[in-house]
Order: C-alpha cells, then sequence, then structure tokens
C-alpha cells in the first residue's frame, strides 16, 4: 500500500512538470519543465527537495514516511541529453512560436496547448489574442502614423521575427529616422512584444566580430537582435551578417566551451539617422529601408494600451506573415527600393565633403565680380577725387599713391581703372585721359 502511495506521490509530482538534464561537455544542467508556463527552465536539486516537501503537506500524503530518496530517485531517472539532441529536438518545432497561452503553429495556421516535446527554454508572458475585431487596434495606428505606406511591410517583418527560421525571406531591416526618441520608443517596444530575454542588442560590427562564445550568446535562442542607432558606424564584416541571415549553419562555442553548430533564426534590425556608412558587400539585395517618420501628435496614443494590445498585435502581425509568405514576397514600397538603391549609389560613387579646389582666378576678376553697379560708380568716383588730390595738374600719378589715398591694394587700382574710361595705366603710372570730362 505504502509503494503504491510512493509510486502515485512520484507521479502526480511529475504532472506539475517533468525534469531532464542537458549535459554541455562534462557539466549537466538540471531542467524542470513549468507547465504553467510552458517553458524548460533550469533547476536545482534543492528546489526539487522544495517541491517534495510541499507535496508531502497534502492530506493525502501526511503518512507517507521515507520519501527522502525520492529527489535523488527523480534526478537519477532525469533523462539525459546533449546540447545537441535538445537542439535537434526543438528544431524540429520551429514552425511553432511561444505565448502564454499555448504555441502557435505557423503550419498549421491555429493555436495549441503547451507540449513539454515542444523543448522551449524562452517564451512570451503575454497570451495570443485571436479575437476579431472591427476597429483598428492603437498600436494599428501607431504604425500607420510612424511607418506610413511601409507599415505593411513592418508588420509582416514583426511576424516573421516570431518564426523560428530564415528559410522564408533573407531579409535585415535598417529604420531611418532623425528622431531618436522614436527609434529609441519603437525598439523598446520591439522588446516588450517579443520578450526580452529573446532578444539582444548589439551593433552589426560587434555582431561580425564577435568570438564564438559571444556569438552562442547573443544568438541563442533569440527571435531578434537590435540596436537603435548604427550612424557612422563603417567596419562591418558582411559576410558574416550575409551567414546569419542566409538560413546557413554558424559554428558557436557554448559557456562550457562545447562548439555548436546551428542555424541563426534571430531577426536582424538596426535603427540609423542616414544611410549607413558601411559596404554592402553581399547583402545589396537583403538589406531593406524603412524610414520612421515624427508624430507630433503623439499624445493622442495610449502608450499603456499600446503594451496592453501585444497580444492582439502579435496576431495581426502572424497573419500579415503567413499572406506574405504565401505569396512569396514582402510588401517592398517604391521607396524602400528607392532608397535601397541610393544607399547603393552613395557607397560606390561616395561624394565627397570637401570642396573641390578650383583654379585660381587673377585678382582683377575676383574683384570685379564682388561689385554690383552701385559700388562701380562710388569705388569710379572716389578714383577721380584721389587722383584730383594727388595731381590737380593732371600729371600722371603712381598706383601705389592712388591705392594708399584710396586706403586699397594696388590690384584694386588696377581692377577699377580697367573698367573706367577717365584713366589708364602704364608702367605702374596712372594717366588720365584727355577726353575725361572733369567734374
Amino acid at each position: 500500500m505504502e509503494l503504491e502511495l510512493k509510486q502515485e506521490f512520484i507521479k502526480e509530482l511529475l504532472a506539475t512538470g517533468g525534469y531532464i538534464h542537458v549535459k554541455d561537455g562534462h557539466e549537466l544542467q538540471l531542467y524542470r519543465y513549468d507547465i504553467n508556463k510552458g517553458l524548460w527552465e533550469p533547476a536545482t536539486k534543492y528546489e526539487l527537495k522544495r517541491q517534495v516537501n510541499t507535496f508531502k503537506t497534502l492530506d493525502r500524503y501526511e503518512n507517507l514516511e521515507g520519501i527522502s530518496w525520492i529527489p535523488d530517485d527523480i534526478l537519477d531517472t532525469a533523462p539525459i541529453y546533449t546540447i545537441e539532441e535538445v537542439r535537434r529536438k526543438s528544431e524540429r518545432h520551429k514552425p511553432k512560436a511561444h505565448f502564454g497561452n499555448g504555441t502557435f503553429d505557423f503550419i498549421q495556421k491555429q493555436r495549441s496547448p503547451h507540449d513539454q516535446e515542444n523543448f522551449f527554454f524562452g517564451g512570451r508572458s503575454y497570451n495570443l489574442d485571436e479575437i476579431p475585431r472591427d476597429e483598428p487596434l492603437q498600436t494599428e495606428l501607431w504604425f500607420k502614423d510612424l511607418f506610413k505606406e511601409q507599415s505593411t511591410f513592418m508588420m509582416e517583418f514583426i511576424g516573421y521575427c516570431f518564426f523560428r527560421s530564415y528559410v522564408s525571406f533573407k531579409v535585415i531591416v535598417i529604420l531611418l529616422a532623425t528622431n531618436d526618441k522614436g527609434k529609441s520608443l519603437f525598439f523598446n517596444w520591439l522588446s516588450g512584444i517579443l520578450g526580452q530575454e529573446n532578444v539582444s542588442v548589439v551593433t552589426p560590427a560587434m555582431l561580425s566580430k564577435a568570438t564564438p562564445k559571444e556569438l552562442y550568446t547573443l544568438l541563442h535562442g533569440k527571435d531578434a537582435v537590435y540596436y537603435p542607432d548604427i550612424t557612422g558606424i563603417k567596419d562591418v564584416d558582411t559576410g558574416t551578417l550575409n551567414v546569419l541571415s542566409g538560413d546557413d549553419i554558424i559554428t558557436t562555442q557554448t559557456p562550457a566551451g562545447t562548439l555548436y553548430n546551428f542555424r541563426n533564426t534571430a531577426k536582424l534590425i538596426f535603427g540609423s539617422n542616414e544611410l549607413p556608412a558601411f559596404n554592402p558587400g553581399s547583402l545589396k539585395e537583403r538589406v531593406q529601408f524603412v524610414e520612421m517618420n515624427d508624430i507630433p501628435n503623439f499624445d493622442d496614443y495610449s502608450f499603456k494600451e499600446i503594451i496592453g494590445e501585444y497580444g492582439a498585435f502579435a496576431f495581426k502581425c502572424i497573419q500579415a506573415f503567413l499572406k506574405a509568405r504565401e505569396q512569396h514576397s514582402m510588401t517592398v514600397t517604391t521607396q524602400m527600393n528607392s532608397l535601397r538603391l541610393q544607399w547603393l549609389e552613395n557607397i560606390e560613387h561616395p561624394k565627397t565633403k570637401d570642396k573641390p579646389v578650383l583654379p585660381k582666378r587673377k585678382a582683377v576678376s575676383k574683384e570685379m565680380n564682388k561689385l554690383n553697379q552701385k559700388r562701380r560708380e562710388k569705388a569710379q568716383e572716389q578714383l577721380r577725387k584721389a587722383f584730383e588730390e594727388l595731381s590737380p595738374d593732371n600729371e600722371p600719378v603712381k598706383v601705389s599713391q592712388l591705392a594708399k589715398v584710396c586706403q586699397v591694394a594696388n590690384k584694386t587700382i588696377y581692377a577699377r581703372i580697367k573698367v573706367s574710361r577717365d584713366f589708364t595705366v602704364s608702367d605702374g603710372l596712372i594717366y588720365k585721359n584727355n577726353n575725361s570730362n572733369d567734374k
């Protein structure tokens, strides 16, 4: 009787969540499946003991003795999976996205209950909201204000972030905006709807130079990698970004040092104040630019309400992605194509910011180009008066003398005489013409 009670005890205990060991090198990590969350979470032997002691307080087990062996027995019988085996089990269920109320199956196009065989180690606490609505969500209105004609593309991309694969579209998004507040607000929202533990915040330059261990930490189990501002960043290894966005296998290294090959599924999205400075390399056809617009009447939106719409908007984005997937094409607008072509043109034919060095013009031409008609007449009048002051008898006057009286450079006197009908110059001397009218 007591043996049956012990077996019932263990059965009920495990019904609240199974246990597994994940082996990384020589290290074993215990995980417990939380049936309420639908996630595998790290656990310890001490937590297992506390759970056993909690169950022992139930009335039906109050007379059960000798259960101290139960934690060790569960630990001894918990299956051991290598990190590679866990990866393979997880990849079988890649077409699913985790939410608080179940998993959305991208193949069946419907939500199903949580299942520990999905091997989700991270997800979202909010529920997926599939209730149809007649009125647009606050988030939809915000997106249309923020992205204009590109709002459909952005909804498709957000839906794509929930899809753990790059098999459908090979795309990297760069948001263009001069409003830093707008970019920060959007990326904070993105982190919220995807789940903070499901995103990494790192520049493309740092990502392309990351070590295998860093890549494992940054990418494994993530839905997106973003950075709000990459303005001016040039030193980017586009080959690495090409692999990460191309459904290709990449070698990383676990914290314990185990080499780990997997396909990155985290979507790449960055913000910039201008078209980026790095060379596109092999990313010419992958990078899509989306212009963000200032929203002068942002106070009209309730951000608390927008956060409350995570579940409903996530479902709309997933539906938008599924539609694009069926059509084998995302909604890329003419403006987006123009921005990408402009970026390629800027890289291939850079415009120098330095002013071109022009041939130095002669002083005479430079001076006369500055004089408008009114100033020219005034200058000529000054020239006549200065000449009369120096030579009442109209004798030749040195250019330097006349320049001193007029308080200008010699070359300025030459320029004025060149257009004068009253004077001529020869060998540094100024002569008054005989046909000039004295004033």
